[in-house]
């Protein structure tokens, strides 16, 4: 099932945060997940381009957690709600978060990076309150410029911290296994500025194989 409230519009990154926007807007409370990147002060000096903290100007409540101590510390002392947890360690997501329950919770290309899926997204499923979604970004293994790499004789772009790929079919498998389902799926490619040529090349691979794009999109509810 594609994204209902997209469907084959959503094809560059500008796209996508527009529709996360849109997302935030309904809920009351969000989860960020790993919000602050690998190193945050150099990538975000100002602040301006940070996702986490236009949600947070938008008047939603908005909490982060990463597993980085350095970088959440360096984001409460700008001012947010930001707190050091381990999504794979239940303990330290209790320390840090109480019963806080969360309508949205953001998990985006942070699934990539995890020794354990499926107990992340068990501890993130106790997250959310009963009608409360995950959204998952991650790349996708058969993006068109790593297949013109490979074809071509050299090695695939894969950044040096990933650990896996999670294809629509390991993350409905997952999900199932750990009380959870997908109940909408996309994919879009993360080159957020691109022109009018660009776009309609993206679009044209899209509509060939979807799977083409750098990263798939998947929201995930808890299983009745």
């Amino acid at each position: 099932m594609k994204l209902q409230d997209t469907l084959h519009s959503m094809i560059t990154g500008e796209d996508f945060e527009a529709w996360i926007d849109s997302k935030a807007r309904k809920a009351r409370n969000i989860l960020g997940v790993g919000e602050t990147n690998m190193d945050f002060a150099q990538d975000y000096p100002d602040l301006s381009n940070w996702r986490f903290k236009r949600l947070t100007d938008m008047g939603v409540h908005t909490v982060g957690i990463d597993i980085v101590q350095e970088n959440a510390q360096e984001a409460k002392r700008q001012g947010f709600d930001f707190r050091s947890a381990d999504i794979e360690k239940a303990a330290t997501m209790q320390d840090a978060l109480g019963d806080e329950k969360f309508d949205l919770i953001l998990l985006l290309d942070v699934t990539e990076h995890l020794s354990n899926c499926g107990l992340a997204l068990e501890n993130l499923r106790e997250r959310l309150t009963p009608k409360g979604q995950i959204i998952i970004s991650t790349p996708t293994p058969w993006y068109f410029r790593d297949m013109i790499r490979i074809l071509t004789g050299r090695k695939a772009g894969i950044y040096y911290d990933h650990t896996n790929f999670i294809t629509e079919e390991h993350i409905r498998v997952l999900a199932k296994r750990h009380g959870l389902k997908v109940v909408a799926s996309d994919t879009v490619n993360f080159n957020v500025h691109t022109n009018g040529l660009q776009r309609f090349i993206l679009r044209t691979l899209k509509s060939l194989n979807n799977q083409l794009m750098n990263h798939y999109v998947f929201v995930l509810e808890r299983r009745k």
